[in-house]
């Protein structure tokens, strides 16, 4: 029986693929521009092919356990930045 290819992680969290999100890195903290204290979990790409640009989405986690994608306009303060 031929075995199966691995499936890619659920986040991808290495250097690369954050470095455009302000350089934040897995399991940091930031302020979200209402308030909300959340959790960064990595990024997932839109797209099969990882390394394409505009394709990066990245990930928080909030206090509730909720998942949720973070606009992909990064221009604003984060990191509890006032």
């Amino acid at each position: 029986m031929p075995q199966k290819a691995p499936k890619p992680p659920p986040f991808w969290t290495d250097d690369g693929g954050i470095k455009p999100f302000n350089n934040l890195k897995a399991r940091e903290l930031l302020k979200t521009s209402l308030g909300v204290i959340v959790t960064v979990l990595g990024v997932k790409y839109e797209t099969k092919a990882r390394g394409d640009i505009g394709t990066r989405v990245l990930w928080v986690e909030y206090p509730n356990r909720f998942l949720a994608p973070l606009e992909k306009d990064m221009s604003g303060k984060i990191g509890g930045a006032q």
